[in-house]
């Protein structure tokens, strides 16, 4: 078992992917390949001495891996890169390989580790007394004779059940805010005026993946996926911005909100970029929008629920364990968290 340097990788680049072929199935396999350079191998933030995939080779080649994302994250008065469980593969025919990586993940030298674990994943972070919380979605239907059409395939229930929910949709009490001070720009590329607007609102927020210039454009402007990202300005300068994605899986249309951010009591911003994103979705003809969200602002629930994105959806478990005791006890206080859908690889795989 060994990290594998970036010559190695580049050597084992074919059989990691025929791994995760076996493993995960084709579609899933082509998305890892889409992602797999920006992501995982040629990361900025990944430390020198530190590779992104731990490997598993027996006589018969290549038959498990734990892959890493590096991202700086600010806990309080310090930043640090953080170290996301992003990807696990074991052979079907070495199962019990998986827990062997697993626990040798555990001598990698960079910490907090965080993850939204998947089923098997839990199971390892509670052997490993991981501390984990549960993060709902929540979505607005835009078109819910569509989604009911889809879903029942029957045209006639659909349309009055559909029609009934867009009436309780239609009056849902709502106050609008005033936010005639606020334009919203569409923008490809997060520039200079970004690291100003993060350093005047980071303090509001103890535990947060770095949102600055070279961080963003990493994630969003460089990445193999095209977002629709809005910023939000006053006077010209930058009071928040949302990313917008289309997801698409058969016939259903969903707008994901994967990232929004503001400062943290700045509601009227919040609503102008969710009014704007919730108008992009439908201009799509999207059937739905969702948003995931981690915080105690309460501004951003306040906000969401003013735009109708309020119903209960599937969520995710998010886990983490720190270098020591003290470290895990403050990176586990989940209230000083801000986490939405980009800050780790769930979105990528929707």
């Amino acid at each position: 078992m060994a990290y594998l340097t970036k010559e190695h990788i580049n050597e084992q680049e074919e059989a990691i992917f025929a791994l995760r072929d076996i493993v995960w199935g084709k579609e899933k396999s082509d998305i890892f390949k889409t992602i797999w350079g920006w992501l995982f191998k040629n990361n900025p933030f990944k430390p020198h001495n530190l590779s992104c995939i731990l490997a598993l080779n027996n006589s018969a080649g290549l038959v498990a891996y734990n892959l890493y994302i590096f991202a700086p994250l600010k806990i309080y008065n310090e930043t640090i890169i953080a170290r996301w469980s992003g990807d696990i593969a074991v052979h079907p025919l070495h199962k019990g390989e998986g827990l062997k990586i697993l626990a040798k993940s555990l001598d990698v030298p960079c910490y907090p580790c965080i993850a939204f674990p998947n089923n098997k994943g839990m199971a390892f972070s509670r052997l490993i007394k991981a501390k984990n919380i549960y993060i709902k979605s929540r979505i607005c239907i835009l078109d819910m004779p569509g989604t009911l059409r889809i879903k029942l395939k029957n045209k006639f229930i659909s349309y009055f059940l559909g029609h009934a929910y867009n009436l309780f949709i239609a009056c849902w009490p709502r106050i609008k805010t005033e936010a005639k001070d606020i334009t919203i720009e569409n923008i490809v590329y997060f520039d200079d005026r970004f690291d100003k607007f993060w350093q005047a609102v980071s303090c509001d927020y103890p535990i947060i993946i770095t949102r600055t210039q070279k961080y963003l454009n990493w994630r969003f402007a460089e990445g193999p996926f095209k977002y629709r990202i809005l910023a939000a300005t006053r006077n010209g300068n930058i009071s928040g911005y949302v990313v917008l994605r289309i997801s698409e899986k058969g016939a259903l249309k969903k707008g994901l909100i994967v990232d929004i951010f503001a400062g943290a009591n700045d509601e009227k911003c919040l609503d102008k970029l969710l009014q704007a994103a919730l108008s992009y979705f439908k201009e799509n003809k999207c059937h739905a929008a969702g948003c995931m969200l981690l915080t105690n602002k309460k501004a951003y629930y306040r906000a969401l629920r003013r735009n109708g994105i309020l119903i209960p959806w599937s969520g995710s478990y998010f886990a983490g364990y720190g270098k020591d005791e003290k470290q895990t006890a403050a990176i586990t206080k989940w209230d000083d968290w801000f986490l939405t859908l980009s800050d780790s690889d769930i979105e990528l795989w929707n």
